[in-house]
């Protein structure tokens, strides 16, 4: 979260793709310890309830689920509408922020 916040608190478009937990949980997980999410962005890909019944199971995604192109045109198209400038740089989570 706090690569998030960084990006914001430097005038930068946040943007979280969940593909497992519902954005409400993880805005109530980072209030919760006081990390304020109220400027990130979310696509939400994570299931609705109706994945999990008694004769389904849940995994994220299988390998050749990752390439469908409905996964990947969901992400671009959400990145495309946030209009990211040539200045935002993309973080990762391990980098030393």
């Amino acid at each position: 979260m706090n690569y998030l916040t960084a990006g914001v608190d430097a005038d930068e478009t946040a943007l979280f793709v969940n593909l497992e937990e519902s954005e409400d949980g993880i805005r109530a997980n980072a209030a919760a310890v006081d990390i304020d999410l109220s400027d990130v962005h979310f696509l939400d890909l994570s299931p609705d309830s109706g994945v999990f019944t008694e004769e389904q199971y849940y995994h994220v995604f299988a390998p050749n689920e990752v390439e469908q192109e409905l996964l990947t045109q969901a992400i671009t198209d959400r990145v495309e509408s946030l209009a990211p400038t040539a200045s935002s740089s993309i973080r990762s989570r391990n980098s030393d922020i």
